[in-house]
């Protein structure tokens, strides 16, 4: 079974994704969810130019607050160096996105919460880092299509058995 499948096991990806209003069409919907498969795509190819690519270029002042940082990232430069660090350390990612909220704000600007699991590892340890974070995120429709300007992470509390658990598990049984 691929990675791509065992996301119908989740929780969420059963679950309709809720929407600020009647007018949320399911073509943006498609759009949304088909930029974070792009992004789970990105993480495991360890693509970090590719995830930077995934912020629009316009924006001056984009924004990310993750919790392995003390304050906000903000500013194109100072993203940029982010993926830098990133792609420095991390030798192994998998991500699943869920998307389960989405709200549009104008014509070209989506508010986009998702749930977010991930696995990394580091060259600085052997350890596997797992989690599960809720992603906030604001998207700009560009010539290129959806792209961050902003996101913020929080983490999960009981969010349920992760699809990558379920993934892994499988996994080891399709072994013996």
């Amino acid at each position: 079974m691929t990675f791509e499948q065992d996301r119908r096991d989740t929780t969420l990806e059963d679950s309709p994704v809720t929407a600020a209003s009647d007018e949320t069409s399911p073509g943006l919907e498609a759009e949304i969810r088909a930029l974070l498969a792009e992004q789970d795509r990105h993480w495991r190819a360890l693509d970090m130019r590719a995830l930077f690519r995934m912020w629009d270029p316009a924006e001056a002042a984009p924004v990310y607050i993750g919790g392995e940082y003390p304050a906000p990232i903000v500013g194109r430069g100072e993203l940029g160096r982010h993926w830098g660090r990133l792609g420095g350390r991390i030798t192994m990612a998998r991500t699943l996105s869920t998307l389960a909220h989405i709200s549009p704000v104008a014509r070209d600007i989506v508010i986009a919460v998702y749930l977010s699991e991930w696995e990394f590892e580091t060259a600085d340890t052997t350890l596997r880092h797992t989690g599960q974070d809720w992603v906030s995120a604001v998207l700009r429709f560009t010539q290129e299509g959806w792209r961050f300007i902003y996101q913020s992470e929080s983490p999960t509390f009981n969010a349920g058995r992760s699809a990558l658990d379920a993934a892994t598990s499988r996994a080891g049984r399709d072994d013996d």
